[in-house]
């Protein structure tokens, strides 16, 4: 007993004698959550240094630092011929100048989301570094928004590229002096921008971020611009367009023997020869032509074999089945007419209308019964837009999901009436349609022509059938939409 009571006393006077003592280790209890970013402490040489010749910046932070995706975050103007290597290690980053800097210049490195602490990930969005060769700051800056021409959306993988080489072909050939990202809402800004002459464009994030691809998005003002005159700068607006669309590539053309060719002629004599309608529950839409698909091309058709009658079985006149004319399988085939609205009908479709280029025949004659709808299973609506110009030849468009499903010219007492229309949510644009041809016409930039532009309405309608959907729908301070689209970028 004796002797344990010794051990405990020499363990005691241990801990006693550590500096630390002896102390239950315990977790800290925690506290609120470090929601702040860092704050630079030090710049070396300083922030907005004049006459600089450094080649080594290090920035000092209040706690340890890290960099995300550098060189994606980051953009340097002018655009230098050199990357900059930046590190970050503990509290500090260091940015290491390869390139040789112009006289009478100010730089700035732009950080974007890069730079964040380590323990919480807080982002110090924008810290922006600036320095300049010369015995001044150039100030000035550039802002606008960005607009996607035939949608009226928004496309921020875009950049916003400055030219102080005031040719045409500049953008064509060369990379640009400055660019800027754009945000969610497709604003740009630059700062610190020379008074000066520029030529301002919207271009696809690529290596050159030039205009090398005339199926990439594109946007040009009608003249240049000048920081001489500031006000004239800010809140520009552009539109951006393909000039040709992207081209679907080709799945690889796989080359098959003889022999595979004829084993496959052989599985597709085999499959059976079917035909279908567009008529829906038995009903056949009073907007559509009535649609007949066969499930391979055909060698034989014979359009007179197929017979629209009433319940007598007695054939309707000028019921004619014709080719649908963007068909090139053979497959397709319409009955278009004028509906009308609640009779009865039957389409009868015989084996031998159709020979598919095996010699097979649908298995059987098919005959169909069917109804037309009512003006009751339609929506009607009278839609008017207050703030349109006319003057523009606007043109609405309406969409289904991502579909558009049909276009109507508004005429100059601005209003849209339609007797009858599916009913559905559908969401709607207006196109500015310039050269009357109802329908959306690209920029060209070789001859200086802008893009006819679509203002995006945001809100979605909802057709109900058996009333008459009244709106009246502004497009200038939408209050369609709970986003104020005109609300300026501040900065």
């Amino acid at each position: 007993m004796k002797r344990i009571f010794l051990l405990l006393s020499i363990i005691a006077v241990f801990c006693w004698l550590l500096p630390t003592g002896c102390a239950v280790i315990v977790p800290p209890s925690g506290g609120p959550k470090d929601t702040l970013p860092p704050v630079l402490l030090q710049a070396m040489p300083k922030d907005s240094t004049l006459n600089f010749k450094a080649k080594t910046v290090t920035l000092n932070f209040d706690e340890y630092v890290t960099l995300d995706n550098i060189f994606t975050n980051l953009i340097v103007s002018p655009i230098p011929k050199g990357v900059p290597t930046v590190d970050s290690h503990l509290r500090t980053v260091t940015i290491k100048i390869k390139d040789s800097l112009e006289p009478n210049t100010t730089y700035s490195y732009n950080f974007g989301k890069a730079l964040k602490d380590v323990n919480e990930g807080n982002v110090l969005k924008n810290f922006t570094y600036v320095f300049s060769t010369g015995d001044h700051l150039d100030t000035d800056s550039i802002t606008g928004k960005v607009v996607l021409a035939q949608t009226g959306g928004v496309d921020s993988s875009l950049l916003a590229v400055l030219y102080t080489n005031l040719s045409d072909t500049a953008v064509l050939k060369t990379s640009p002096k400055y660019y800027a990202t754009l945000d969610s809402a497709g604003r740009f800004a630059f700062h610190f921008l020379p008074k000066k002459k520029f030529n301002l464009f919207i271009v696809a994030n690529s290596y050159m971020k030039n205009y090398n691809d005339s199926t990439a998005q594109f946007a040009f003002l009608d003249s240049t611009i000048n920081t001489n005159d500031l006000a004239s700068v800010q809140n520009l607006k552009l539109y951006a367009f393909q000039a040709y669309p992207v081209i679907p590539q080709q799945k690889n053309v796989v080359n098959f023997s003889a022999k595979q060719l004829e084993k496959r002629k052989e599985q597709e004599a085999k499959k059976p020869l079917t035909v279908s309608t567009n008529i829906s529950s038995g009903k056949q839409s009073l907007l559509e032509p009535l649609e007949i698909d066969y499930s391979k091309p055909l060698k034989v058709f014979d359009s007179a074999k197929i017979l629209l009658t009433d319940t007598n079985y007695v054939p309707i006149k000028n019921a004619i089945v014709q080719r649908e004319k963007a068909d090139t399988t053979n497959t397709q085939f319409m009955i278009n007419r004028h509906w009308e609205e609640g009779n009865d009908f039957y389409l009868i479709i015989p084996k031998e209308a159709a020979v598919d280029s095996f010699g097979v025949s649908i298995a059987k004659a098919d005959t169909i019964k069917f109804q037309t709808k009512t003006n009751h299973d339609y929506a009607t609506a009278q839609l008017n837009f207050p703030d349109v110009d006319t003057a523009q030849r606007p043109v609405l468009q309406i969409f289904s999901s991502d579909k558009m499903v049909d276009s109507i010219a508004i005429g100059a007492n601005r209003e849209v009436n339609i007797p009858l229309f599916e009913p559905g949510k559908y969401h709607f644009r207006i196109l500015y349609d310039l050269n009357g041809d109802l329908k959306w016409t690209p920029g060209n930039y070789q001859k200086k022509i802008q893009p006819e532009k679509v203002i995006q309405i945001k809100k979605e309608f909802n057709f109900i059938t058996d009333i008459i959907n009244q709106w009246d729908i502004h497009l200038n301070a939408n209050p369609n939409s709970n986003v104020d689209q005109n609300k300026p970028l501040n900065f």
